[in-house]
């Protein structure tokens, strides 16, 4: 057998193949089971999720995790040769949830309707895990996410956006902000604040 790669697009492909799953469909009145497993668009498309979800815009703890906000439409811009819509990357998606490499949230929005946030399982997070180097592997505990807040905040506080007199007024209101959303909000009403 041919010398083969053991990690493709930060995967293990020993582990990749292993993951299968089973969803029920019904076509023309009968019912008929579907064997899911991942393909290579599949891992890209997951690998763009991992790198969404390491970045802190849109990331919010729900029930002690960190769930992210992910966009379809910026998945679907972000890789055109997959040809994908926002319908069969929803399909793609539920796929996941059956596989359980993603757990999601529903969250009511007043201005954007529901919003759908997406966490990595355990199992996800293990297919990225060589066993050797940890190099590829993205840190999405709540840990990390809090950090990536703080140095938000901190960028904020060096710039030369706010004033001297309202970097303790911008500390206290995004002292228990848990999005970079919540952040700009503030941030935005501090800058609008200065022009009246």
């Amino acid at each position: 057998m041919a010398n083969v790669d053991k990690m493709i697009y930060g995967f293990n492909q020993e582990k990749v193949t292993e993951v299968k799953g089973v969803r029920t469909e019904t076509r023309a009145g009968k019912k008929k089971q579907v064997v899911l497993c991942l393909d290579i668009s599949d891992l890209i498309i997951l690998k763009k999720v991992i790198k969404f979800i390491a970045n802190p815009k849109g990331n919010r703890i729900i029930e002690g995790r960190n769930y992210t906000l992910l966009d379809y439409d910026s998945i679907v811009e972000n890789l055109p040769i997959l040809g994908l819509t926002n319908v069969s990357l929803g399909r793609r998606f539920k796929k996941y949830k059956i596989l359980e490499l993603l757990d999601s949230k529903l969250m009511k929005n007043k201005e954007r309707g529901t919003l759908t946030f997406f966490a990595p399982t355990e199992k996800l997070m293990l297919l990225t895990e060589d066993g050797e180097s940890q190099g590829d592997k993205v840190d999405v505990s709540i840990e990390a996410l809090e950090k990536q807040m703080e140095n938000y905040k901190k960028k904020i506080l060096e710039s030369k956006v706010l004033k001297a007199f309202q970097k303790p007024v911008f500390r206290r209101l995004t002292k228990n902000a848990s999005t970079t959303e919540e952040v700009d909000e503030v941030l935005k009403m501090l800058t609008k604040s200065l022009k009246k």
